[in-house]
């Protein structure tokens, strides 16, 4: 699935125009670097969590040349499935995610100028 897929889905589901759905996936995934870019964690219940974890500097070889090199510490996002999530992945919760099914949202009032 894409982001334009995503946006797609959500306008559908919502009954608000695509562009109004991507204006609010583009906020609600730069919410989320934002966050990961702090160092926070992000849970999102029913879905799963981001955490951001921290690979220490170390030495290592260069497989080419044999010379041995200095790769620096980094933060790396890593993804954990939730158990509901992973439940319906393996077809045990037949349920649907997330609580179920997806209310229409109402688009902000444009009449403000």
């Amino acid at each position: 699935m894409t982001k334009a897929d995503m946006k797609r889905n959500i306008a559908g589901a919502a009954g608000v125009s695509r562009k109004y759905a991507g204006e609010l996936l583009d906020l609600i995934l730069g919410s989320m670097v934002r966050a990961l870019q702090r160092g926070e964690n992000i849970e999102i219940r029913g879905f799963g969590s981001f955490v951001v974890r921290t690979r220490r500097s170390r030495e290592a070889r260069n497989p080419r040349t044999g010379v041995m090199v200095n790769v620096p510490a980094r933060r790396f996002a890593m993804f954990r499935l939730s158990p509901t999530l992973a439940e319906s992945l393996n077809g045990r919760n037949r349920a649907g995610l997330l609580g179920g099914p997806v209310r229409k949202a109402k688009a902000p009032d444009q009449s403000c100028s």
